[in-house]
């Protein structure tokens, strides 16, 4: 067992860097990059079994579902066995789900394997309960920001490596590609990351699969119940985005089912690479203005760039809009997660963090829906309602400002 030293503030972030922090993000990063490998081809293997669009969608939502139940739980154990073990055993359960989808030649093989990963993939919650074991608060937003930067590059690369290996090798190769990064990953964890818990919970209460008290719990914590909330309100509205924007590129600018493929490939790079350098400068942002602000701005613009989408008449008017949503979101994601990890108890850190991911799990749940629903009843609707709800969370944020 390795002895960690909490960061002070007497330290220089450059110091942190030569810390397990970055072990941990290229943990994040291949455990992304493995995602984006397989996320984009879902649908296109799903097609080929026979499935038809509300399958896929299905599909689609199963991942996001087992996310959903299993992030509280990875969280709780890591308090209890430590962040190590949680990282390692669910890092080799999600290469055995890429094996799965590599052999599988039906929908249930592909279900199962969806499934299976989506269980694996809630470990974000334990790697980010890491970043907050071993970083100060003047320093908790710098190293959240390692799990979108993660995010953002796994996104950026995956699809296109993705999409290679599916045109060559179909999807075995994807398959087995995304598993061999899942194992190359747990190699790097069992071999060079070292635990981050200094004192493991003690509880005699029985260990519950889906505690709906935990989370009851957690949403009360003064503080941690609004930031998980805003944080559910902006993921909803990106996986709306994610999920209609090919179909808003269809019916608005006039592409079709065979010429949208790379414009929209197009569009998610690039609103992934403006993520990524906002991440990159978290450390600009945080000697000039707190995680409260930086959350309050980042509403603002996911509001204001939704609200400006459907004006877009051609695909350049659309990037601003885009940029907007992405600066949004690069803003927005790692200063909610440092302000849970900073509100939630040191004893059950893990615990509230899982929570945290499981509501966004959630979101990921309903915001497809979400943007279908509304798609069917108007091209512009999906856009101009999630703007009023991020509208709403925008008020709701200017109640940070008064946490402390």
């Amino acid at each position: 067992m390795y002895n960690m030293v909490r960061w002070t503030e007497t330290k220089d972030f450059e110091a942190m860097k030569k810390s397990p922090l970055g072990i941990i993000f290229l943990t994040i990063f291949l455990d992304l990059l493995g995602f984006g490998i397989v996320l984009p081809q879902l649908p296109v293997y799903a097609e080929k079994f026979g499935a038809s669009g509300r399958v896929v969608g299905l599909l689609g939502a199963s991942y996001s579902l087992t996310q959903f139940l299993f992030a509280p739980l990875w969280g709780r154990l890591s308090d209890r066995v430590g962040r190590r073990p949680v990282l390692m055993f669910s890092t080799l359960g999600l290469g055995l789900s890429y094996i799965l989808f590599g052999v599988a030649h039906n929908l249930p093989l592909l279900f199962i394997s969806r499934l299976w990963a989506g269980m694996a993939a809630a470990n974000i919650a334990t790697a980010q309960a890491y970043i907050a074991d071993v970083t100060d608060e003047k320093h908790r937003a710098q190293g959240m920001a390692l799990v979108g930067i993660g995010f953002g590059l796994g996104f950026i690369l995956g699809p296109a490596v993705g999409g290679w290996l599916g045109h060559y090798g179909g999807n075995a190769a994807i398959g087995f590609t995304a598993a061999g990064l899942s194992l190359l990953n747990f190699l790097w964890i069992a071999l060079c990351l070292p635990e981050s818990l200094a004192v493991r919970q003690e509880s005699a209460e029985r260990f519950r699969f889906f505690d709906v008290r935990t989370v009851v719990a957690t949403l009360k914590m003064p503080g941690v119940g609004l930031v998980i909330i805003l944080g559910f309100f902006a993921v909803l509205a990106f996986a709306n985005v994610e999920w209609t924007c090919g179909l808003f590129l269809m019916e608005q600018l006039g592409y079709n089912h065979q010429t949208v493929q790379k414009p929209l490939g197009y569009l998610f790079t690039y609103m992934g690479v403006i993520a990524v350098l906002v991440q990159g400068t978290m450390r600009f942002w945080g000697k000039r203005t707190t995680e409260q602000m930086l959350v309050v701005e980042g509403t603002l613009c996911i509001a204001v760039g939704l609200w400006l989408v459907p004006a877009a008449h051609n695909l350049m008017s659309l990037l601003p809009m885009l940029a907007l949503l992405a600066v949004g979101r690069g803003l927005n994601d790692p200063s909610l997660s440092s302000l849970v990890s900073k509100l939630s108890p040191t004893e059950t850190r893990g615990a509230v963090l899982g929570v945290y991911q499981s509501m966004s799990s959630l979101a990921r749940i309903v915001g497809p829906a979400w943007g279908g629903f509304f798609f069917d009843r108007g091209v512009h609707l999906p856009f101009h309602t999630a703007s009023m709800l991020m509208a709403v969370a925008f008020l709701l944020s200017l109640k940070l400002l008064t946490v402390k």
